[in-house]
């Protein structure tokens, strides 16, 4: 057996994940909306929760594979920098495929400005603060991982006038880029949270996770 761990964006609970778990489940797949808590703990102890959700999964799951929204992204990233070479052995699932959907994993530009405003900095929380990026070198080696990127300038980010363009919004697409290269990504014209709701993305989810490539034809 296969199954897929969603975790979802800052602010956010697996709420912000049933479409893509509908999706999934009439594709024939067997998804695990994750939630965690965005705001209240570092990136170390939401990456170390989340293993240890892996960890704890029936024997019969034989491979796991993972996709992020925004800052789920990140927290799925630096979980295979700590517990990559864990996958496969003593009982834990094989690692399968990532997906990140919208996620700044070179670091979030609009975080790192709002976090210096009075009272909404203050609720920005640990985790976001927390990361400086990640590079392919850091992750397991033959890990495929898929990035789908946002065009339409629409969301939070707006308020920040010198987020750099072009963005989905709230995370600029340079800051979508993994360092060391990915192994496909998209550009979709799609906001940073329409990513949740539209039938493309989910579309190129699934492409992704059962083929180890997108839809190029179709973004």
């Amino acid at each position: 057996m296969e199954k897929t761990f969603l975790l979802h964006g800052l602010w956010m609970s697996g709420y912000a994940c049933l479409y893509w778990q509908r999706a999934m489940r009439d594709a024939g797949m067997e998804p695990v909306v994750y939630s965690y808590p965005t705001v209240f703990k570092q990136m170390d102890q939401n990456a170390d929760r989340l293993f240890r959700a892996i960890k704890r999964l029936k024997k019969n799951t034989e491979k796991i594979h993972l996709v992020g929204h925004s800052m789920g992204g990140m927290v799925i990233m630096h979980m295979l920098r700590r517990h990559g070479h864990e996958f496969g052995h003593a009982g834990i699932p094989a690692l399968g495929r990532v997906v990140l959907c919208g996620s700044p994993i070179n670091g979030s530009y609009a975080a790192r400005t709002v976090h210096h405003w009075p009272v909404l900095g203050r609720a920005l929380g640990r985790s976001i603060l927390d990361w400086h990026g990640v590079t392919r070198a850091e992750l397991p080696q033959n890990i495929q991982i898929g990035v789908i990127a946002g065009t339409r300038n629409l969301g939070f980010g707006r308020m920040v006038k010198t987020l750099p363009q072009p963005s989905d919004g709230t995370v600029s697409l340079v800051e979508t880029e993994l360092n060391g290269g990915e192994t496909d990504r998209v550009c979709m014209n799609i906001s940073h949270t329409e990513m949740l709701i539209a039938p493309a993305v989910n579309a190129q989810i699934i492409h992704f996770l059962q083929n180890g490539r997108f839809l190029h034809e179709y973004s």
